[in-house]
């Protein structure tokens, strides 16, 4: 288990909630804790404290409450999971390697926060299609993570996929990194719903086909402060997608976003 000074974190509140798994199968029982720990020799049992770390995003999900915080305290193979309600994920100290996927499908009034995390998607003996894909909810924000590796040759494959199931969903992204995947950033969506994305100060690099790509003329990308390079289309719009650019951002391929005024 990671190392580093523990003294200073504090210990979650114990709040009785209805039961009732949330991206995690497992035997019904109260989520309760609004921060959970997750680590590479935990398990899955008990509440998730500092002291017992439950050892996947899945079972994390299920024991924290809505609002609630994850904290990740060491690198590992955390799987694949579905966030269906507002949380927090963050990496504790250094920024923590998952290897692993998130699916945003939460209510249409959510707000989720993923932070300093290294996303690795590929393992000994298999692979994920996606880093975090974001179906739906209000507003879900990216920051200072990394996103690798995230290449399976599928339809819905990136570092980060928002595909808007309905009504409109939000992207931030800031301060993040986008390396060797399929595709850095994919902004597409269902037929009832729009995806919008907002990417500031963040590298993509060297990914396989595209490092931003909007597709369809509901879905658009904002771009402030970015380097996009080294990818055949470093930004790809199919079907009208849409893009706009402060004028700032480094693009040295694909196609040409529309200009913003910076005030």
């Amino acid at each position: 288990m990671a190392g580093g000074n523990r003294s200073g974190r504090r210990q979650a509140l114990a709040v009785f909630c209805a039961a009732g798994a949330l991206g995690w199968g497992g035997t019904a029982q109260a989520q309760y804790r609004d921060t959970t720990f997750i680590a590479a020799e935990g398990a899955d049992s008990g509440v998730c404290d500092i002291y017992n770390p439950c050892a996947t995003f899945g079972y994390a999900l299920y024991e924290t409450v809505a609002g609630g915080n994850i904290i990740v305290l060491d690198s590992g193979n955390y799987g694949n999971a579905v966030i269906a309600k507002s949380v927090t994920i963050h990496g504790e100290g250094g920024q923590m390697t998952v290897i692993g996927a998130l699916e945003v499908n939460a209510a249409a009034t959510d707000k989720v926060v993923i932070d300093n995390l290294a996303f690795e998607g590929t393992y000994s003996g298999g692979g994920y299609a996606f880093g975090v894909k974001v179906d739906l909810a209000k507003d879900v924000l990216i920051q200072n993570c990394r996103f690798k590796d995230y290449d399976l040759s599928t339809d819905e494959e990136g570092g980060v996929v928002i595909a808007g199931s309905s009504g409109s969903v939000r992207l931030t992204v800031n301060n993040s990194t986008f390396f060797a995947n399929a595709v850095g950033v994919l902004v597409e969506s269902g037929a009832s719903g729009t995806s919008h994305a907002k990417i500031y100060n963040s590298a993509f690099v060297s990914n396989t086909q595209a490092g931003v790509r909007v597709v369809g003329a509901t879905n658009d990308v904002t771009l402030m402060g970015n380097v996009l390079l080294a990818s055949p289309k470093a930004l790809d719009l199919q079907s009208s997608g849409v893009a706009r650019s402060y004028g700032n951002n480094v693009i040295t391929s694909g196609d040409a976003p529309s200009a913003l005024t910076m005030y």
